[in-house]
């Protein structure tokens, strides 16, 4: 018996939202090993984990041919951890005025400068000290490597990533993390209460608490 073209997909629906339900579940699982790490290799492993989940999802949902470069970081990340560079590693050619700050950089003092909102909105002290106690929360920590004043620093990713437009995916993160549960609760849909929370979903989007821990630093950098 030919199958009906709405039933074909209804099929193909069935099967995107079980891929989904899997990506969800072995990236909840990722997450937490990332957040686990005892060290360098252990990150990079739980990356690759991401990688590899992103592109079986992809080819679950027939998407397989578009996901050659997911596949070729995965491989390259494993080629690390044996002790090989392979050429999308090497950088071989520099920009000529420099690298501009990645994404992901973005990203992570997104959630930093939403730190700083949420500490301004609830302690009301003014803005400079709760940038002020967010930068000692994050002394020595790797979001603060080669920054001169932690402070200002932060005030400024904040006036940048509140300034962006609601496209911009650090800004989605900072309105992420300033919208609240429920306007009468004034609770958080994610606190950044105390420097623990805030480390904590740094590791999350990729930036390690405090290099200067062991377990984050593994001797590897």
């Amino acid at each position: 018996m030919t199958e009906h073209p709405d039933e074909e997909l209804d099929g193909d629906i069935l099967g995107n939202m079980e891929a989904l339900a899997d990506f969800e579940t072995t990236m909840n699982q990722v997450v937490k090993d990332y957040a686990d790490a005892q060290t360098i290799s252990d990150r990079r492993g739980a990356v690759v984990g991401a990688l590899t989940a992103v592109y079986k999802m992809m080819a679950e949902i027939g998407m397989q041919r578009v996901a050659g470069p997911i596949f070729e970081v995965a491989v390259a990340l494993c080629a690390v951890d044996r002790g090989g560079v392979l050429p999308l590693f090497r950088v071989d050619e520099r920009p000529a005025h420099g690298p501009k700050t990645a994404e992901g950089i973005w990203i992570q003092r997104a959630v930093v400068a939403a730190a700083l909102e949420q500490r301004f909105r609830t302690t009301r002290a003014g803005l400079t000290p709760a940038a002020a106690e967010i930068a000692r929360w994050l002394n020595g920590s790797v979001i603060l490597s080669g920054v001169t004043n932690g402070k200002t620093a932060v005030v400024k990713w904040r006036e940048d990533v509140s300034g962006r437009m609601s496209t911009d995916l650090a800004r989605k993160v900072y309105d992420h993390y300033c919208r609240r549960a429920e306007a009468s609760s004034g609770l958080y849909v994610c606190p950044l209460g105390t420097a623990a929370e805030l480390r904590l979903e740094l590791q999350i989007w990729g930036s390690a608490g405090n290099p200067k821990d062991p377990p984050l630093n593994g001797g590897g950098r």
